[in-house]
């Protein structure tokens, strides 16, 4: 006997069928038909339909067998999956490969075989559709054509099934998004009234899901005050066809008030009149209420705007009473002190041709149409030249019904950049990422009229070849035609038999054919007949299941693509003005201050730098959901590190009269290897955490090492508190991300709801775990196991050597700094020369290479280049720089808002040497430039 050889892709052959998730499932009649059909075309005892596995063929089908595997090395489908072709032995008997094979010489009794192998679209030999009987026997070439047909469909079943699970997991994947935003779905039939609501939109009531609803019950839950502009929303929609996006006062079932978003819009017949009304409706109660607190912290903002550099206006919307600040009043060549504040004393200095746009502009904000105001316009300076302006703003305040009544917002001096280019540099990667969006795979695909054609060559040349004169598939008429016919003409035909082809339950069409001789002689063939057209429907559904896919896969890849370029500009247009505050905040807390200041400075800094955590744990969440987070390994200290981090709480426990202990091992090894950033990070989240949920008593941390392998070793560290605790609801959706433990701790202690999601995704990157314990009114604890990989004492030596020597570096590089903003520009500026390098400073890509080409390529020893400049950008300057001077440049970083991986990937892909993002940090600096001044020392 000859044991079933192994392929050489064997371990991607396995992989691709398990990918399809079939094996040991349950028996499925669509697969059942095939093997029947295939058995009754042969004439044999056993038809299967065989998947090869490591070690075992596993039968998804059998016809005439009991059996539901065997072992691979004795089974006959393990050699005919070596080829593509039908593998047939016609007796074992003769066969040396099978004449004492098990199979052979006991039960079943396989003499004869005949196996077409089930070929996957990537080209892996899965498994065969075969038959099987105790007899030797020989196949006609009709049968093995048929075969060969059906093992094709096989396949086609397998994809389709597979394709199925994906767009099952596609929805419920959706589903859970619209629970995550508390967004739900709507839907009102104009003529009944009825109404059709997703889960979430019940739930949002408090209502029992599937409730009877109608619109009369739906407007009854809005607050009183409410109901009339709700209805005028609805009824402009229905009269005007006019869509509505509006936030509303909102009571449930039970009483609560909530605020509720409501969005609809119309949806026409062909008469061009409104069928119904479909929209969405999410709980933004959160959101409303976050805003109100905003107001508490308009004095910290005026601070960290001065930081920035920044002009802060204020409008009251109830009384038309304005003012501006001296920042303002300077852009401008004034003293605020001289200015008269009032609305007509902006208006006199804007240009007479921008003054109808900025009107415009405010008018789309306070009607609803955009979600913030942003304009750019001309300010008469007092010299009487034109000043450019970037004028921005957001309602700040609210009445007791909901009312905007404040209007606040920033102006920003931008002359020196062209508008033109700006719009133009803008439409550019508006147009890029458009195209992108646009992007489809281009799978070469059959058409369906193709797939039936060559279906029915097969029927004709079936054993009904001499019966019939016609055979057709008629598409209905009122859909688009498809007809087929062969054998010549219908004259002379006496009979003709129909059957019906179904689709989903709705029929496509008939399966037609005209008879040469009387109906009876087709009687033996009608189960060919039914199962030909059972595989005619399963086509035709296939096809449309792969179309519906294609589509479905589309949507979601220009979602995914919104919310990256959303994410993208988001972050850019934080990080820049928070740039300013935190570069600030850093070079002043090097300076004398009062304590009064102190305290001023630290929350300046306590704020920027929550709003920074919360602007990182977003873009984390969204990097960890794409699976592009990655990891940084370099040593570190484990101890000194925690140590840190319990530093940054001390004084916050002070205040709130929390003992806070941190106890080390001290038989642990101080260095492991890790992403030190990330540890911290997971641990600040809890730390932070258990200090705001605790009123009185203690919080600690406990290092303990565990278990060791050979260079590894196995870490736990604790966090216990004896703060508020939770019950076993609240630890069920303690991990969702934007989701607090109580909706109540929300309002009371804050927070995002991102911390704890974003933690366990971390843990878990790093391949540990992390545990809770807690009870009601007892406290928490919070356990994170990870397995670090020690670090030798050479490699320990090293990091502690060069920290040492960074610190009590004297840096005397010449550093160039490109960037057009002025607050970062003295932030460049100060921070460089505190550090002891010589500075110069230009505001675009331009005028960096007419610095170099001035001074010499050998001149500066760095260049800290901006990504986004005006006139020419930091990317294309170093393009440039890179052709001219090649190895002879200065090296050139990055220093940029745009903190993304890819625009890491360009900045190092256009020649530049390293990546800094804002906010920028003088250590981070430091590191940089050490790096670079110890290269310039060794050359």
């Amino acid at each position: 006997m000859k044991k079933a050889p192994i392929p050489k892709n064997e371990k991607s052959r396995v992989q691709e069928l398990w990918d399809y998730s079939v094996l040991d499932t349950d028996p499925e009649k669509v697969f059942d038909d095939i093997t029947t059909l295939a058995r009754n075309l042969c004439g044999t005892k056993i038809s299967l339909i065989s998947l090869i596995d490591s070690d075992r063929q596993w039968f998804k089908s059998k016809s005439g067998l009991d059996a539901s595997q065997t072992p691979r090395d004795i089974s006959y489908c393990g050699h005919a999956i070596m080829g593509d072709e039908i593998f047939i032995v016609e007796d074992a008997d003769k066969d040396e490969r099978f004449q004492d094979n098990p199979l052979c010489t006991g039960e079943p009794y396989v003499k004869f075989y005949a196996g077409v192998p089930l070929v996957t679209p990537n080209g892996q030999r899965i498994g065969t559709l075969c038959v099987i009987d105790d007899k030797p026997k020989k196949l006609e070439q009709l049968q093995k054509d048929t075969l060969k047909l059906l093992a094709v469909n096989v396949v086609n079943l397998l994809e389709l099934r597979k394709k199925n699970k994906e767009l099952e997991k596609t929805l419920n994947q959706s589903l859970d998004i619209q629970r995550m935003a508390s967004t739900g779905g709507w839907e009102l039939d104009i003529k009944t009234g009825k109404t059709l609501w997703t889960e979430e939109v019940y739930h949002i009531h408090k209502i029992p899901v599937g409730t009877p609803t109608d619109k009369i019950m739906g407007i009854s839950y809005y607050a009183e005050n409410e109901r009339e502009k709700i209805l005028k929303c609805v009824d402009e929609c229905i009269l005007q066809k006019k869509e509505y996006d509006e936030i509303f006062k909102f009571y449930d079932s039970e009483g609560n008030q909530k605020w509720v978003r409501a969005l609809g819009r119309p949806e026409l017949g062909d008469d061009g009149e409104v069928l119904k009304l479909i929209g969405t409706f999410q709980d933004v109660t959160q959101f409303v209420e976050g805003e109100k607190k905003v107001n508490k912290l308009n004095q910290y903002l005026d601070l960290a705007l001065e930081g920035a550099n920044l002009g802060i206006w204020d409008w009251n919307l109830s009384n038309n009473a304005v003012s501006f600040d001296k920042r303002w009043a300077e852009m401008l060549g004034l003293k605020v002190e001289d200015i008269e504040m009032t609305l007509e004393t902006w208006e006199s200095r804007v240009h007479p041709d921008d003054l109808e746009q900025c009107y415009s502009d405010i008018k789309a904000y306070l009607d609803g149409e955009t979600t913030s105001y942003r304009n750019i316009h001309r300010m008469k300076h007092k010299k009487g030249h034109w000043v450019y302006i970037l004028d921005q703003g957001k309602f700040s305040g609210w009445d007791e019904e909901g009312k905007p009544i404040r209007f606040t917002g920033t102006h920003l001096d931008i002359t020196k950049q062209k508008l033109q280019e700006l719009m133009t540099a803008r439409l550019a990667k508006e147009k890029d990422v458009l195209n992108q969006m646009l992007q489809i795979e281009n799978h070469r695909q059959t058409s369906l009229k193709e797939k039936l054609k060559q279906a029915l060559y097969f029927v004709m040349q079936s054993p009904w070849g001499g019966f019939f004169d016609n055979c057709a598939v008629l598409k209905s008429e009122n859909k688009q035609n498809i007809l087929f016919v062969f054998c010549g003409k219908n004259e002379g035909s006496t009979y003709e038999i129909k059957r019906k082809i179904t689709v989903r339950g709705e029929k496509f069409g008939d399966f037609v054919i005209s008879l040469k001789d009387k109906k009876e002689k087709l009687i033996g063939h009608e189960p060919f007949l039914n199962a030909c057209v059972k595989i005619f429907s399963q086509m035709i559904e296939l096809h449309n299941s792969q179309e519906e896919l294609i589509v479905s896969r589309n949507k979601a890849l220009e979602g995914q693509k919104a919310k990256s370029l959303f994410l993208a500009n988001m972050s850019h247009e934080i990080r820049t003005p928070l740039n300013g505050v935190l570069g600030m905040v850093e070079i002043l807390s090097d300076t004398k201050l009062s304590t009064e200041q102190k305290q001023m400075l630290e929350t300046i800094s306590s704020s920027s730098l929550t709003l920074l955590d919360t602007l990182n744990g977003v873009l984390d969440l969204s990097k960890i959901e794409a699976g592009k987070l990655e990891l940084e390994v370099a040593p570190f200290n484990l101890n000194e590190s925690l140590k840190q981090v319990v530093e940054l709480f001390k004084f916050e426990a002070v205040k709130k009269s929390i003992h806070l202990s941190y106890k080390e091992n001290t038989n642990s090894k101080k260095y492991f290897k890790g992403d030190v950033t990330r540890v911290k990070q997971i641990m600040t989240n809890l730390l932070s955490n258990a200090i705001k949920f605790t009123e009185k008593g203690e919080v600690k941390i406990v290092c303990k090492m565990k278990e060791f392998h050979p260079g590894k070793q196995n870490v736990e560290i604790v966090v216990k508190d004896t703060g508020i605790g939770m019950d076993g609801k609240a630890k069920e959706k303690l991990f969702q991300a934007f989701t607090q433990a109580d909706n109540s701790t929300t309002r009371k202690y804050g927070g995002t709801g991102l911390g704890l999601s974003i933690c366990k995704e971390l843990v878990e990157l790093m391949n540990g775990r992390i545990e809770v314990s807690s009870e009601l009114g007892r406290g928490t604890e919070f356990k994170v196991l990870l397995e670090l990989e020690e670090v030798n004492s050479s490699e320990t030596c090293l990091v502690s050597s060069e920290k040492k020597s960074r610190e009590k570096e004297d840096y005397q590089l010449k550093v160039l700094v490109a960037e057009d903003n002025k607050v970062n520009q003295q932030i460049a500026q100060i921070m460089l020369r505190n550090l002891g390098c010589s500075c110069d400073v230009v505001e675009n890509g331009k005028e960096a290479l007419g610095q170099i080409e001035r001074k010499g390529a050998n001149y500066y020893d760095v260049i800290f280049m901006d990504m986004q400049m005006p006139i020419m950008d930091g990317v294309e300057a170093t393009k440039k720089i890179v052709k001219s001077y090649q190895e002879c440049r200065p090296s050139i970083v990055a220093m940029t808002a745009n903190a993304f991986k890819e625009d890491r990937d360009l900045c190092l892909s256009a020649g530049m040497d390293d990546f800094l993002a804002k906010p920028i940090k003088k250590d981070k600096i430091k590191e940089i430039l050490f790096s670079l001044q110890k290269l310039k020392k060794s050359s």
